[in-house]
């Protein structure tokens, strides 16, 4: 039986993951558009359901999870 797929925001309900991105963009002067957004939040979820590292990282203890994500987002942009 396949896996069900998880959004991080399900996972982890202290992350929002959209949230992330949209800072994300900001910080490096990007136009925050909802295209973009969404891509960088589809890629998140994508790999925190393939990758178990990744997901390890993201279900971190404290705030570690959402600096985790923060760091490959900034690194995604």
């Amino acid at each position: 039986m396949p896996k069900k797929i998880k959004t991080i925001t399900e996972a982890t309900y202290s992350i929002l993951t959209w949230m992330v991105a949209e800072i994300s963009l900001e910080k490096f002067g990007m136009e925050v558009k909802p295209d973009v957004v969404n891509h960088l939040v589809a890629k998140a979820n994508y790999h925190f359901n393939t990758n178990d590292v990744f997901q390890k990282g993201i279900m971190g203890a404290g705030n570690k999870g959402r600096d985790y994500l923060y760091a490959f987002m900034e690194h995604w942009v």
